[in-house]
């Protein structure tokens, strides 16, 4: 069975924005498409977007496999940030309703159409890294800011770029890595949803910056995989208490922004020593958005691979499946609140589906 992976590393290292204003109008897409897997990702931190809201909002490729078959398996894959809400106010941008009494905060790169992520779009991209109409990428220099900054925003530490190419690559001293890159740095805010409030909008978030970097390389040793990297990085004045993160991935066999044809169940898995979530169609059949059925064959598995995770084990330390007992696509699911998300997703709080209470969510089998 064809197969593709993405490879995330997290890595921890513990402004408000005016309701006027749109930082995201920074926003900016591009595409990985130099081995078997074309994604088009975002600079700020959206790797795909198969909109399963608005098919007419989908973008392609979202993880189309193998490159150039026009099928796409993805609708969202992202990351959350989130801590609970006692934190010293230094590290805090905004405090949710306190009526509302919420749990936790919780920041995504996550959007609410491939996603079901009510509380959108919570990091905005730094202007001075953008240029022109794509996110930058390593081959592509018209991308590039005119000067690159020399230092990080906040923090001030310096940015080191690789010596033949200017890139500012992920390699120790700032050597390009891979045949193709890119690079972003984000910060979280209150996110979109507060532009369009008609009341209050209590846009709450942690004080966090993320460095976000994707890897592809040629020849058939790499071709099956993409590498993502997100420093996150604390730029309040104080520590974030029991801050966790987490990978949102969701890939569909067959997405649902295919119109016109027939959905089933997915297989969904998550194998601990690998660390890899992953999933398949669940019978070997289905219809196909070019005309007919695709050949069982030509179903691949999908998912991702967590390499590094924040924390002293560096581990995964939950795994949730996103069962729609938490009724995700409601209004009053964990979708539409980010501290449901937080306790039900990110902790996996008290999930009916992990039948031995480790944190694991069980697979399709239901072993465990």
């Amino acid at each position: 069975m064809k197969k593709f992976i993405s490879l995330l590393i997290l890595n921890g290292l513990f402004s408000i924005i005016s309701a006027q204003e749109n930082p995201m109008n920074f926003q900016r897409w591009n595409i990985f498409d130099i081995n078997k897997v074309r994604t088009e990702f975002n600079n700020t931190g959206l790797l795909c977007n198969g909109n399963q809201q608005s098919s007419a909002l989908a973008r392609q490729p979202s993880f189309e496999y193998p490159a150039g078959s026009g099928l796409s398996w993805g609708t969202g894959v992202g990351v959350a940030v989130g801590a609970p809400l006692a934190q010293d106010p230094g590290v805090v941008g905004g405090y949710p309703n306190p009526a509302n009494d919420y749990y936790a905060f919780c920041d995504a790169t996550l959007d609410e159409g491939p996603a079901a992520y009510w509380d959108e779009e919570h990091f905005f991209p730094y202007p001075q890294f953008v240029n022109g109409g794509k996110a930058a990428m390593s081959h592509q220099t018209e991308t590039w800011p005119s000067v690159w900054p020399t230092n990080y925003p906040i923090l001030n530490d310096e940015i080191k770029f690789d010596s033949t190419t200017g890139w500012p690559g992920f390699g120790k001293n700032g050597e390009q890595l891979a045949d193709q890159e890119s690079f972003s740095v984000v910060e979280a805010w209150g996110g979109t949803d507060q532009l369009t409030s008609t009341g209050p909008a209590y846009p709450n978030f942690l004080k966090t910056q993320m460095v976000i970097r994707g890897m592809a390389w040629e020849g058939t040793l790499y071709e099956d995989f993409i590498v993502w990297v997100y420093i996150i990085r604390n730029v309040g004045s104080a520590p974030i208490v029991d801050m966790r993160a987490a990978i949102h991935a969701d890939f569909s066999f067959i997405p649902q922004f295919y119109p016109g044809i027939g959905y089933d169940d997915d297989r969904h898995y998550y194998f601990p020593n690998l660390q890899l979530a992953a999933g398949t169609d669940d019978n070997g059949y289905e219809e196909s958005p070019l005309g007919g059925v695709i050949p069982t064959k030509d179903i691949p598995w999908g998912g991702v691979v967590a390499l590094r995770m924040p924390g002293p084990s560096k581990k995964v330390e939950t795994y949730d499946a996103y069962h729609f007992w938490q009724a995700a696509t409601t209004n009053k699911g964990n979708g539409a609140r980010s501290d449901w998300y937080f306790k039900y997703n990110v902790e996996n709080f008290n999930d009916p589906e992990d039948s031995d209470k480790d944190g694991i969510d069980d697979d399709f089998d239901h072993n465990g």
